[in-house]
C-alpha cells in the first residue's frame, strides 16, 4: 500500500491499498482493497466519485494506449474503463487526481481527454 503522489504516467498502476492525493491533499484516489476505485474528500470521507467495481485483488492502469482501466486480479477482465483508448497515445499522456476533486486525463498539450466529473472530452 503507497500513496503515489497525485499522478500516474503510462504504464503505471495502482494496486489494492495504493492511492493519489490531490497537491494539497485534500482528495484521494484509493484503489480499494473490495475492488471499487474511489474519490474521497478527506475533510469528511465522503465519496466523490466511484467505479463500481468490486472483487478483492482489482488493479487500475493507465494503460499505452491511453485508457484508464481497472482490472480483475488476473488482469485478465476490464472491469471498469475511461473510453479513452487509442492506436497511438503520446508517452507524455497523464492522469492527475486535482485539488477541485476532479481525476483527469491530460494529453501533452495539458488538453483534458476525459475527467470523473465529465467523461470523455471531444
Amino acid at each position: 500500500m503507497a500513496e503515489k503522489g497525485s499522478m500516474l504516467t503510462l504504464g503505471q498502476r495502482l494496486s489494492a491499498g495504493d492511492s493519489l492525493i490531490s497537491p494539497l491533499g485534500n482528495f484521494r484516489l484509493l484503489m480499494q482493497l473490495n475492488g471499487n476505485l474511489v474519490i474521497y474528500a478527506r475533510s469528511n470521507h465522503s465519496i466523490v466519485w466511484q467505479s463500481h467495481t468490486t472483487g478483492a485483488g482489482n488493479w487500475a492502469l493507465l494503460q499505452s494506449d491511453g485508457n484508464f482501466v481497472v482490472y480483475d486480479p488476473e488482469g485478465s477482465l476490464p472491469l471498469w474503463h475511461s473510453e479513452t483508448g487509442r492506436d497511438k497515445v503520446s508517452a507524455e499522456r497523464f492522469i492527475a487526481l486535482q485539488d477541485d476533486s476532479n481525476l483527469v486525463i491530460y494529453d501533452p498539450s495539458l488538453a483534458p481527454v476525459w475527467s470523473s466529473l465529465g467523461g470523455v472530452v471531444p
